[in-house]
């Protein structure tokens, strides 16, 4: 599984407020929390897209017709 909206966005906030002595990845959740509460959670440039995934062997089968 791929990471959410929501990681990314937590991941920004960390990434921004990550220099500030003793800022841990939980103080990002909560600030990240707050932000998404007041309708300031904006993901629309940090949101990649998912690459497409083949299923597990790859092959798949096919019947060969009998003349």
């Amino acid at each position: 599984m791929g990471r959410s909206e929501w990681n990314n966005f937590v991941k920004k906030v960390y990434e921004q407020n990550k220099s500030k002595p003793g800022y841990s990845l939980g103080d990002a959740m909560k600030e990240a929390s707050e932000l998404k509460k007041s309708g300031k959670m904006r993901m629309s440039s940090t949101v990649s897209k998912r690459s497409r995934r083949s299923k597990k062997g790859g092959k798949s089968r096919r019947r060969r017709r009998s003349h």
